[in-house]
């Protein structure tokens, strides 16, 4: 009887401190988190789901809270030269562990899996859509092709709508253009302009 006595009453302190932890949690992302790519608005909007209820699931990172403080996954290098004036001073210089960071990760009927993370002060996603991926970062969207384009092409496209280069229910209508085109070994990236809304966790309205 002792010991079915201490299991309940650890079960009861468990709980209590998975609560209070989880509640401590949402404080800190609720006082940091001011804004959410578009991208990841519109692609929840597109399988018909709300973005509140989304980020209700959102997970603390592997570690929390003694690793790490809120941080960004940008690279400053893998967005291009040309583009740097878009990204926050003082980032860090490499990509970390995405287990550390916090997010969630939403099954879309036919897009696979999307990955929702917090960067910093902002909700930012990476989307796989077959051989295309979406990556977002404060208000940039970075559109993975998976496959080298002809350096001409890729110079018709500066300029033009997103929608009318790659065809994809969240881009449909959003006017956003293509800033730039960067060629890599991994095939041609599309940088996108798409600015950032601002947003506050429903718990912190």
């Amino acid at each position: 009887m002792a010991r079915s006595k201490a299991r309940r009453e650890i079960g009861v302190a468990e709980k209590r401190y998975a609560d209070r932890a989880r509640e401590i949690f949402r404080q800190e992302i609720g006082a940091t988190v001011r804004s959410v790519s578009p991208f990841l608005i519109a692609l929840l909007a597109s399988d018909g789901l709300e973005f509140d209820d989304v980020i209700e699931t959102i997970e603390p990172g592997y570690g929390w809270p003694r690793r790490p403080r809120l941080s960004s996954r940008c690279n400053r290098s893998s967005w291009g030269k040309h583009i740097l004036r878009h990204i926050v001073a003082g980032l860090r210089p490499a990509w970390p562990d995405t287990q550390l960071m916090h997010g969630t990760s939403v099954d879309l009927s036919n897009y696979g899996s999307a990955k929702i993370r917090i960067d910093a002060h902002s909700i930012e996603v990476r989307v796989r859509l077959k051989t295309v991926t979406f990556d977002t970062c404060f208000g940039l969207l970075r559109i993975e092709l998976g496959r080298p384009i002809p350096e001409t092409m890729a110079i018709g496209f500066i300029g033009r709508l997103v929608e009318e280069v790659v065809d994809h229910a969240s881009v449909r209508g959003s006017g956003w253009r293509v800033a730039a085109v960067d060629q890599t070994s991994g095939g041609s990236v599309l940088i996108v302009e798409t600015g950032s809304t601002a947003y506050r966790l429903p718990w912190a309205r």
